[in-house]
């Protein structure tokens, strides 16, 4: 793995690009995002849901929250970007 660039880690190789956004693996190797947490640019950053919100942008994620389509659902993040898809 490391000879090309990856990291191993649980069983397969990582690019370091996986650890970005991985909640299970976020910023390195089992590094696991809490329930209530995405992994945003390789950090567990806090997420909530909001009624009003089905689409985005949303003004009722409020200051300091982005907007993020995260699967199928529209979340609330409190960070300045969404997880990478």
């Amino acid at each position: 793995c490391n000879a090309i660039g990856r990291q191993f880690c649980n069983g397969a190789c990582y690019l370091p690009a996986e650890f970005e956004s991985d909640p299970l693996n976020c910023g390195g190797c089992n590094n696991l995002c809490a329930n209530d947490e995405v992994c945003v640019a390789g950090n567990c950053e806090q997420y909530f849901t909001s009624p009003s919100c089905t689409a985005c942008p949303c003004t009722s994620c409020g200051a300091g929250a982005a907007c993020c389509t995260y699967g199928t659902d529209t979340i609330c993040v409190r960070a300045t970007a969404c997880p990478a898809p």
